[in-house]
């Protein structure tokens, strides 16, 4: 009803006024229009943002599957070295034992002062680490080997 009554206050309006409310209405209508773009716009930017943040949080998540297939190589690999580790530990014993072992069949057959130091030579030519077959360790083992002998030649010489 109010409505009605609204259209029939147009009929009484001055086309001054007529023409005030229609450019207030044409302005409304641009701002209402331009509010409508804005809103749009606005949802196309969440839109897309929305996308993007998809995307990183996928990218950071691949990151994170990465990270935890990485850690459990790195577990697994972290086992593996500390029993290797303790294998070795409990096997150096052994280990030098038998290298002493391999040393002293090295100079098995040694009657003499003069073969010992001739044997001695020989073993160095092959076990220096400056040759390629060489090795430091048996370096060690031989010369704690020669030395022994050595004083048990002079004792028995005495």
């Amino acid at each position: 009803m109010e409505s009605f009554k609204r259209e029939s206050e147009l009929d009484t309006l001055s086309e001054k006024e007529l023409k005030q409310l229609k450019h207030w209405l044409f302005k409304e209508n641009v701002r209402i229009n331009a509010e409508r773009k804005e809103i749009k716009d606005w949802k196309e930017r969440m839109k897309r943002e929305n996308q993007f943040f998809d995307k990183k949080l996928q990218i950071l998540q691949d990151g994170f599957r990465k990270l935890d297939i990485d850690r459990e190589k790195f577990e697994k690999e972290r086992s593996r070295f500390l029993l290797e580790k303790e294998y070795y530990e409990e096997n150096a014993f052994l280990q030098e034992a038998q290298g002493e072992a391999l040393v002293h069949q090295l100079f098995c057959g040694v009657k003499n002062q003069l073969t010992l130091k001739k044997r001695y030579k020989d073993l160095m030519k092959i076990y220096h680490p400056d040759n390629i077959a060489g090795n430091h360790e048996m370096v060690l083992l031989i010369n704690k080997e020669y030395e022994q002998l050595k004083v048990q030649f002079e004792q028995k010489w005495k």
